[in-house]
This record gives structure tokens, sequence and C-alpha cells, in this order.
């Protein structure tokens, strides 16, 4: 793969974020091939030492019609329960990183390269994560495909698929002759329009996926749950830093935090909530506050001194004539619930388990 270069776009404003981003750029380096990043809001000089290349452009792009609200599910599971979180959220910037893919792929062909790798900045994966990468790689190469591709099924609601960013390879060939050319969000929205009956802009995974679903018979793809459950099994870490828009289950320190109902063999606990924090970052979370308010009752919770990948959570008698209920967490986000069906998550105990509770 001497021809073969890693690229990555990174919004890494802010120290906490570029010292997030350099721990993944370490774990990409593992590949042992040159990186390229593209930035629209600029790293700084210690991350800039773990590249090869490095391309700013200030020009950060952002759409100006409406996008469609997006799902992504955060979940995590062990012997005892399973955690599980849906969340609504926009990508006013897919238009920034639809074009940074074209301005990277342009710069490192001129460079000499023949392939990429992209990465999304934000995921980092083990180095057992590494290898089973490099597998997809080498094994799209020998089978003389051009690109490789992590495929969603169907959406629920009947959108179409998307491709996953997280993770690619492509001939840069073969990528120029098929991508989007995103030269303005008018064209882009024309295009959608004309080419694939979109009525309006949408996210980038679907764009990607508009770009090649013609000759995807030429690519490897894997479907994503294979990703997925990669990824949990070998303690990799996807979406590590969410777009600013969208922290609607993020802490302060970057943890998950939220309230959810409790689900015993798969029905509602009509008697109970939990309050649920898991620490996804690179360090220990020192602390999560919550202040949880219904009826005459308000419960403050702190979740403290949490290690990587490790969680916590507790459980508050709780029914359905309680509602409504208003959770703050980190004295910041601030969220009110009318019903159960408005938590979008819940926490699944199975058999057996015993909960830590609170009256």
């Amino acid at each position: 793969m001497n021809d073969t270069i890693i690229t990555i776009d990174a919004f890494a404003n802010g120290e906490y974020k570029n010292s997030m981003l350099r721990d993944c750029i370490k774990q990409f380096k593992k590949f042992n091939l040159p990186v390229f990043l593209i930035s629209n809001s600029g790293v700084d000089s210690e991350t800039q030492e773990l590249l090869d290349y490095y391309f700013f452009d200030k020009n950060d792009l952002k759409y100006t019609t409406d996008v469609p609200h997006q799902e992504i599910f955060w979940w995590t599971e062990n012997n005892d329960f399973m955690f599980e979180k849906k969340e609504r959220f926009t990508q006013p910037h897919g238009l920034s990183v639809l074009k940074n893919l074209n301005t990277t792929v342009s710069f490192v062909k001129k460079l000499g390269f023949k392939n990429f790798i992209h990465f999304e900045w934000d995921f980092f994966p083990s180095d057992e994560m590494i290898e089973i990468l490099k597998s997809k790689v080498e094994s799209t190469i020998s089978s003389n495909k051009k690109a490789f591709f992590y495929k969603s099924e169907e959406y629920r609601d009947g959108t179409p698929d998307d491709l996953m960013f997280h993770f690619w390879f492509s001939e840069i060939d073969f990528w120029e002759k098929h991508f989007v050319n995103v030269e303005s969000e008018e064209k882009l929205l024309h295009w959608l329009k004309k080419e694939h009956d979109i009525p309006n802009a949408t996210q980038a995974e679907k764009v990607l996926y508009f770009s090649f679903k013609n000759v995807l018979d030429e690519c490897k793809i894997t479907q994503v749950k294979e990703f997925h459950e990669n990824a949990i099994d070998t303690f990799s870490r996807c979406n590590i830093i969410q777009n600013d828009l969208n922290f609607a289950t993020l802490s302060k320190e970057g943890g998950v935090a939220c309230v959810v109902p409790i689900l015993k063999n798969d029905k509602l606990n009509e008697n109970q909530i939990s309050v649920y924090s898991w620490n996804r970052g690179f360090q220990t979370i020192n602390n999560i506050k919550y202040k949880i308010k219904y009826k005459d009752k308000e419960i403050k919770i702190n979740h403290s001194d949490m290690p990587i990948n490790s969680y916590k959570y507790e459980i508050i008698d709780f029914t359905e004539n309680d509602f409504p209920i208003q959770v703050e967490i980190d004295d910041i986000f601030k969220f009110s619930y009318e019903k159960y069906s408005d938590f979008d998550g819940s926490l699944l105990f199975k058999d057996g388990t015993k909960n830590y509770h609170i009256n």
C-alpha cells in the first residue's frame, strides 16, 4: 500500500477536541501510512506535528436550507443489562464535509497517491480493530475491487440506505469518477433533485451512497452491523465528539448522560426510571451532575470519578402519574418529558440483576 494515504477531516476547535483528535491520529498511524488532514477550524501545533500533510480552509460552509433530522443510537451491553439511547440530530456542516472531500482527494492525487483510506476524526479504533480494518483493505485490493464501504440497511422509516463515514477505502481515480463535485450548495441540491429525486439537502452519508449506488458491484461491501459488532468486541469508540449543535445526551466532559425508562424482559417497568452515565471518552470523567424535578420532589445525583468506558446508574421510583419530569445535566443541558415515549431510550435489565435504588 505504498501509494495509499490516510485522510481525515476534523473540526477540532479547542484544547479538548485537539487532545481527542491526537489520540485518534496515533491509532490511524498504526497503518504505517502517511496522514493528510483538512480542517475548517484549524488544529494546534501539537496536532500538526503528527501529520504528514495539513490543509486549512477557513471557508466553513453550512447549508442555508433545512437538513432533515437523522437518528443515531448510543448503546452498550454487559451480562446484566443493555443500554440504548436514540438521538435526533441535524447536519448543517455536511456541506463542508462534502466539499472538503473534493479538496482532499484532488490534493492527495497531486501528491502522487493512487488510493486513500478515510477515517472519521472522532473514531478511535483499538489495535485489534486496526487489524480488522487492514484486512478489509487488503481483501479489497486482492479481489480487484475499486473501493471498500460499510453500508447500512434501509432505515426503519423507509429512507434510503447510506454508506458509513467512520472508515472507507477507495482508488482515487474511481472516487473522482463517481463522487459528486460539490462546487456549491445550489449545484449539490440540483444534483440531488435531478439525479436522485431528493427535494432538499440530506446527510453526507446519503450523498456518499447516492454517488456510488450504481457502481457498488465494483466495490467490496460489508454491512455496518458487522462494523458495530467489531467495534464493541474490540473496545473501539465511535462519535467521541458530537457536533456542537447536538448535545442531547452528552455531558460537559463528553460522557453519555441521560434519564431513561427501565425494561425487564422487554416489558416497561412502570414504577421506576434510571439515571445513566457512560464514559465514552479518553480520560476519567470527574463529575456528571443531575438535577431531576417532578411533582414536589427534587433529586440531585452526582456520578463522579468515572474511568474510561465505565458506567454508573441509579434507579428512581417513578410512575406515569409523576409526569411531567424536568432533567438538568451539568447545569447546562435541560430537558422536559411529558410521557414515557419522549425518552427515546431504555435500560434493559436481564434476569437476576440487582438494581441500585433511590427512593
